[in-house]
């Protein structure tokens, strides 16, 4: 294909982008594809004016500019709100473009305070592919450490693990695919006696659970409120409605937060750094992310979590009251998982599949609580669940 020797107008070309959007599953405008939709975390229409007029504002704003004085304060006010909400009374940090960028840099910083050109990341066996990524760029060795029955480190394990060349501990609150928080408190203690740099990749749980504490629902320590923790980061684009791409990760101290920057060598004759990975960083996202924050405010945010989670229950009660299904675990965040010991979920998934259905596809052996079908629950689809629990009962039989 190549570049259209005139030019279209803007007519044809805004026919062209309806006609991408409605093959897309994202599609805001396409009400029957949305209605099969458990697969994305994503904002709520309603919040679609909010993300659309501070797009418009800043949709040509860089953050890599130190010009940019309106971005970069927009930044430290979400960094701010973070770290309070996290336990932090002046943590520091940066928005990133999502989790993967977030974990990568927090290996680097422990990497490079370690003065060590290699080294090992001690693991569960449920982390992140980042986490993993982050160790193969960075020339790290991932030890990797099985988790209980429940889908949660052990931190007697974890402990074990650590050697004289681990340069970090990582662990998660929300882990994929199965909800679960592991043991915050007491891993970061192991990471305090061992003097090690201890991240928790909070991707799914750093707004969620932030606003679930105090409810019905048993929310462990998970934050930067635990000691041992250097840094933490979570998606505004997963649980905090905010639009793709957006990140975050908030570090302990300074000294943490300028051990994850990069700085030009002197040599190149100018002066460059960046706070994370990518160089160009836009500002769009963080200013939809700032309106967002500020929007919803603690009520807000504290309406929608404990909805979604009291959905998340219904579901969990839907799939268990299924013959032959049950979930995998009882989550801690919104996504639930339906699986079986009798029945061939891969029959069951190909079913649903043809039907329409968008899901998230866990696989693993047959008949194992690992295979697994994976239900984002948003407080905006309602109606979505009990019709997707009626197909799901009929593709079981």
């Amino acid at each position: 294909m190549r570049i259209p020797k005139g030019g279209r107008t803007w007519g044809e070309i805004s026919k062209g982008l309806r006609g991408f959007e409605k093959a897309s599953f994202m599609d805001p405008t396409g009400r029957e594809k949305q209605l099969q939709h458990l697969y994305a975390l994503s904002g709520t229409p309603e919040l679609r004016a909010i993300v659309d007029g501070a797009f418009q504002i800043f949709l040509d704003s860089n953050a890599s500019y130190d010009t940019e004085h309106g971005v970069l304060e927009m930044e430290r006010e979400v960094v701010s709100m973070l770290a309070d909400l996290w336990g932090l009374s002046s943590g520091v940090g940066h928005m990133t473009s999502c989790g993967t960028e977030s974990n990568i840099l927090s290996l680097y910083a422990a990497r490079k305070l370690s003065k060590r050109k290699g080294g090992s990341v001690v693991l569960p066996s449920t982390a992140h592919m980042s986490l993993f990524k982050g160790c193969e760029y960075l020339g790290l060795k991932p030890i990797v450490v099985p988790v209980d029955d429940h889908f949660r480190a052990v931190p007697g394990a974890m402990e074990r693990a650590v050697t004289k060349d681990t340069v970090a501990i990582a662990a998660t609150a929300g882990n994929w695919a199965w909800a679960q928080i592991d043991p915050i408190e007491a891993i970061g203690k192991i990471a305090e006696e061992h003097d090690v740099y201890f991240h928790v990749d909070a991707a799914y749980a750093g707004f969620l659970c932030s606003f679930l504490k105090g409810s019905e629902f048993d929310i462990p320590p998970f934050d930067l409120s635990v000691k041992g923790v250097s840094s933490m980061s979570s998606d505004p684009h997963k649980n905090g409605y905010a639009p793709f791409p957006a990140g975050a990760i908030v570090f302990r101290d300074k000294e943490l937060q300028r051990a994850a920057a990069y700085s030009t060598p002197k040599f190149l004759g100018y002066e460059y750094e960046t706070p994370g990975l990518i160089g160009t960083r836009p500002g769009y996202s963080i200013a939809a992310t700032w309106a967002i924050m500020n929007y919803l405010g603690v009520e807000g945010y504290t309406k929608l979590s404990r909805k979604a989670m009291r959905m998340t229950m219904e579901f969990i009660k839907g799939v268990s009251d299924i013959p032959g299904l049950r979930p995998s675990t009882i989550p801690k965040l919104n996504f639930a998982t339906a699986c079986s010991l009798e029945i061939d979920m891969d029959r069951v998934k190909a079913t649903l599949k043809r039907k329409g259905w968008l899901f998230y596809d866990q696989i693993g052996p047959r008949k194992t609580r690992e295979n697994a079908i994976v239900a984002a629950i948003l407080p905006d689809r309602e109606e979505v669940y009990p019709r997707f629990l009626d197909d799901l009962r009929a593709a079981s039989k």
